[in-house]
């Protein structure tokens, strides 16, 4: 029986470098130099096809490198759902431990399938949960403090719109963020009128034809 000893280091994730390269911006002419600069006969010279590509794929990616220019992607990092417990974390992680050892086993060992479908409806069960009490925890707050409620609903949105035209009032169309807000307050005040206390309009009672004398309320309401 073959035994082997296999020693793990201590770093076993290969680091991703979030970045990619520009092809629309690279020197192409030189690349093609670069290529055509190596003696291909020697370099292929009692090679195997095998080895033959790689050393050509070596090579194109080393005038990639030179040539082409690199665009940085960035690091998106992606907050965790807010109703995410630490319950739920590790009974998640519980779940992907049982599917690694699943998967070592080729889905052979029934215990383990059993425990794994088992802890998938637990995870489906408790998600629903914690969602459910995170929400009316928000409903609950949202009566003395509204923006709770709109917070959770903006950040759930993956499209935020905004205004990009408006019209004016003699029909063109305006493209500036800041005479659209003018525009808005335009809007917005039109429909506030200010009158003063002699020109307020004449109430009618509901029951006969006397009519009410708002001066007079006026009045009585400031003495």
């Amino acid at each position: 029986m073959l035994k082997f000893n296999h020693i793990l280091g201590d770093s076993l994730l290969e680091v991703i470098s979030n970045s990619k390269f520009d092809y629309r911006k690279g020197n192409y002419s030189d690349l093609a130099k670069f290529i055509s600069a190596s003696d291909w006969v020697a370099l292929f010279n009692f090679q195997s096809v095998q080895c033959m590509y790689d050393t050509f794929i070596l090579k194109l990616n080393n005038g990639c490198k030179r040539f082409v220019p690199v665009i940085d992607m960035g690091l998106k990092s992606l907050k965790p759902a807010p109703w995410l417990n630490a319950q739920l974390k590790d009974l998640i992680r519980k779940k992907k431990d049982l599917r690694y050892k699943n998967c070592a086993t080729k889905w052979k060992v029934a215990d383990l399938v059993s425990e794994y479908n088992s802890c998938c409806g637990r995870v489906v069960k408790e998600t629903w949960k914690a969602r459910r009490n995170f929400e009316k925890e928000i409903v609950k707050e949202a009566k003395t403090n509204p923006r709770v409620l709109f917070r959770n609903v903006n950040s759930q949105k993956k499209i935020k719109c905004s205004i990009k035209a408006m019209k004016r009032k003699d029909g063109s169309i305006s493209n500036d963020s800041v005479e659209i807000c003018e525009l808005l307050n335009e809007q917005f005040q039109s429909v506030f009128v200010n009158e003063g206390a002699d020109e307020l309009p004449d109430f009618g009672w509901r029951n006969g034809g006397n009519s009410l004398d708002m001066s007079e309320c006026t009045t009585n309401l400031l003495d």
